[in-house]
């Protein structure tokens, strides 16, 4: 830093250090630099750093929640998909056994019928046993 800039003071006089800042009295030099900054200038830059930073940090939070809440949709939507797909198969099962026990009654009672229909043959009376 150039004599004409320090002022008075060397980093080793500072009274203070704030993450590499030497601060002492209304002055603060920053290390390597060649300028003085008021503790006003450092504090208002910090306050700025640290708003920027709790931004980043809700936008950050912000963007996971949003990415999970996608996420848990998908999986949300998957899982309804295979429920739906599982009844569908349920459904047209039922409907092919329902059928299937339609025909087997149909077929039972023409057998029956068939059967009558040959103890008449034979003379025999029906009418007890098949009404």
């Amino acid at each position: 830093m150039p004599e004409e800039h320090r002022q008075g003071f060397e980093p080793a006089d500072a009274g203070l250090y704030v993450d590499g800042v030497a601060m002492r009295g209304e002055l603060a030099y920053l290390g390597g630099g060649s300028f003085a900054v008021s503790v006003r200038q450092v504090g208002d830059y910090l306050e700025m750093i640290i708003s920027a930073n709790a931004n980043r940090i809700v936008g950050d939070s912000d963007d996971r929640v949003l990415e999970s809440q996608r996420s848990f949709q998908v999986q949300i939507r998957s899982a309804l998909q295979e429920v739906a797909t599982s009844a569908e198969g349920a459904l047209g099962r039922a409907e092919e056994y329902q059928a299937q026990g339609s025909l087997a009654v149909e077929r039972e009672v023409q057998r029956i019928d068939a059967l009558s229909d040959r103890l008449t043959a034979r003379g025999l009376d029906t009418k007890g046993v098949c009404s």
